[in-house]
């Protein structure tokens, strides 16, 4: 495994649930570290199609790129569960205004604000908070741009090591 200088925690790749980061953090901190693994284990996961590693980066590499493969996770997985639920969420995009969105929805696809409103609304659609997949992702999307942005800094350092770990435990898996 070419990982460089680079320890991955021994839990990298153990689950799809992403820690919470709360508080500023250094580069190389092994929460950072788990965090960035996490991500990309949800990546992995939600593609849906064979990637190289530097896709499996770009696909983390900004907020705009999570958020869409987000919306394409919940298509299909979506359309799966429910053939009426993308439908809502076309319709929940558009009741959505820009003052009303808060503030890191502001600038974004509106389909990430209206599909977390749909999960939102109604008990009965739990099945959708099990998925871990789609709950990984949507916990990408949760992150304001510029949080983001700090948490994921260093994907050009250490995103193609990382990618690589995740891919060659993917592959030796299947």
């Amino acid at each position: 495994m070419d990982c460089l200088d680079l320890e991955l925690p021994k839990e990298a790749f153990t689950s799809l649930e992403l820690p919470t980061i709360d508080r500023p953090f250094a580069v190389g901190e092994q929460a950072h570290v788990l965090w960035l693994c996490r991500a990309m284990w949800i990546a992995l996961h939600a593609t849906q199609r064979e990637v190289t590693p530097d896709e499996l980066v770009e696909q983390l590499r900004t907020q705009d790129q999570v958020d869409q493969l987000c919306i394409d996770y919940a298509q299909s997985f979506l359309s799966a569960q429910d053939a009426g639920a993308w439908p809502q969420i076309v319709a929940l995009v558009d009741s959505l205004s820009e003052p009303a969105l808060p503030v890191r929805f502001k600038h974004r696809d509106r389909r990430i604000p209206a599909l977390k409103l749909y999960i939102a609304t109604a008990a009965q659609r739990s099945a959708l908070k099990t998925d871990a997949v789609f709950a990984g992702l949507t916990t990408l999307t949760d992150y304001d741009p510029d949080h983001y942005r700090a948490l994921t800094a260093v994907l050009d350092q250490d995103g193609l090591p990382i990618a690589k770990a995740a891919l060659s435990l993917w592959e030796g898996d299947s």
